[in-house]
């Protein structure tokens, strides 16, 4: 087993060694870190003397709030701080790093989650659309939709026939009707 690396949500032992209260950050160290969790936990896998040092509620707090402003802090508003919390510069710089992880992971879930939503609803309007196709119902009103079979050549002619004599018999009628208008005048 590599301790070495460290995922969230593991089932790895020796995270389940740790009390609860050292894995929230709760415990009694003087200077507000988990130093305790030493004792319960080496770090594994990271150089001999290195420990993993738990924030504590009110760290967590304070860091929360400042990545609520900021999510990238420079350099001088990590050192101060880290003065401020009492941990080490790097283990601010660590925080918002692992924040901004932990960040775009759950939005990425998120978005996730409204993709597949939106694909449900678009494979849902496919799946009626075919089906409407399929059985020749009219999609927006229900109901059968007469599909005009081809038309032929001899058929195309002879609608052509019949727009041609419906014009001249127009002509015809308007030629009728100015000559019954000059006759009675």
């Amino acid at each position: 087993m590599d301790h070495g690396s460290f995922q969230q949500g593991s089932s790895d032992a020796h995270e389940l060694d740790l009390p609860l209260a050292i894995m929230l950050g709760a415990e009694d160290g003087d200077d507000g870190i988990g130093d305790s969790a030493v004792d319960a936990h080496d770090a594994g896998g990271h150089a001999q003397g290195k420990r993993m040092k738990c924030h504590t509620c009110e760290q967590v707090m304070q860091l929360e709030g400042v990545f609520q402003k900021c999510t990238h802090p420079e350099e001088e508003q990590r050192e101060e701080l880290a003065k401020k919390l009492g941990i080490e510069e790097r283990q601010v710089k660590f925080w918002f790093q692992n924040r901004r992880t932990r960040k775009k992971v759950s939005d990425e879930r998120r978005e996730g989650v409204v993709l597949e939503d939106e694909n449900e609803a678009l494979l849902a309007e496919n799946k009626a659309l075919k089906y409407a196709m399929q059985d020749m119902i009219c999609f927006v009103c229900s109901s059968p939709v007469v599909v005009p079979a081809e038309e032929t050549v001899q058929q195309r002619y002879l609608r052509f026939l019949n727009k041609r004599l419906a014009d001249e018999l127009q002509e015809a009628t308007a030629v009728l009707n100015q000559i019954a208008k000059d006759a009675d005048a």
